[in-house]
């Protein structure tokens, strides 16, 4: 369903921006697709046509219309800059999917757009529905933590996955057994086509199709059970004894079948186990 709405400004240049701030990151970040567009914008139009072509189920939207002289376009023009190259985006739309930018109108088509709008098929096809996720995508999962001492989900050019990967490395902890997870295109759009696995200690369960299991399924089903939509997903497979070493921060997000599961966070997360030396403790068995 679509979520329409006027932004305005005011005259109070400060306002604008408190209100700009709130509104557009509102909008992007409870919304999988977020569009600002302007009346009588020829592209405008003909992205919000490009992703009405489709049907997501689920899959909420915001359309925010600006009028003409909005100060919000500065804003846009502004935050689009990260995830541009760090070149502001100067025309309307401004299309989010994911919350990432995509661009516009054209960009829909490109390669960034395409792997968006892929992603989001898989999102509309899970939406609402854990169960439609196929039992490979599980398995796969399930036995990546059950089998290594660490088992990390990751993504290439992610400095924190690289990080993460650093920390964990037989430089430091030469005899755990681990499995990375990484996924075989190097974008930053949620979820991925393809999975690659890299491992130090070999997928060798046969009843586990590693060609066709998308890692769609496994972000889609690692975000849902874990509720984080970052990279890396890190996973310590501790002895119960050693659950104190935990600190307190992580302690606080890890209850009933998550604790059974030893989700430890994210690359900040493993860093304070790695720099403190609870780590190794942790890996003892």
């Amino acid at each position: 369903m679509w979520v329409p709405y006027t932004l305005r400004t005011t005259a109070t240049r400060h306002r604008v921006h408190t209100l700009t701030l709130g509104r557009v990151q509102s909008a992007i970040a409870d919304n999988k697709i977020a569009v600002f567009w302007r009346p009588g914008c020829g592209p405008s139009s003909s992205a919000k046509n490009t992703l009405d072509e489709e049907n997501y189920p689920g899959v909420s939207r915001a359309y925010v219309q600006l009028s003409s002289g909005d100060e919000t376009h500065a804003y846009l023009k502004e935050r689009s800059k990260a995830q541009n190259g760090g070149k502001p985006y100067t025309t309307f739309p401004y299309v989010w999917i994911n919350q990432e930018f995509i661009g516009g109108n054209s960009d829909l088509s490109g390669s960034k757009g395409k792997a968006a709008l892929s992603a989001l098929k898989a999102l509309a096809s899970l939406a609402g529905n854990s169960c439609t996720m196929s039992a490979d995508a599980q398995a796969l999962v399930n036995h990546m933590i059950s089998s290594n001492q660490i088992a990390i989900f990751t993504q290439p050019d992610c400095i924190y996955c690289e990080r993460a990967i650093e920390e964990t490395s037989s430089t430091h902890y030469p005899k755990i057994r681990r499995d990375i997870f990484e996924c075989a295109e190097p974008c930053c759009i949620y979820p991925f086509p393809n999975v690659l696995i890299l491992s130090m200690s070999r997928l060798d369960d046969p009843n586990i199709d590693t060609e066709t299991t998308e890692s769609a399924e496994i972000r889609a089903y690692l975000r849902e059970k874990y509720g984080q939509s970052a990279v890396p997903y890190v996973f310590i497979s501790k002895p119960p004894s050693t659950s104190t070493l935990l600190p307190s921060s992580v302690d606080a997000g890890l209850t009933g079948a998550d604790a059974d599961r030893e989700f430890i966070g994210g690359s900040d997360a493993l860093h304070d186990l790695h720099e403190a030396g609870r780590l190794e403790g942790m890996l003892k068995t």
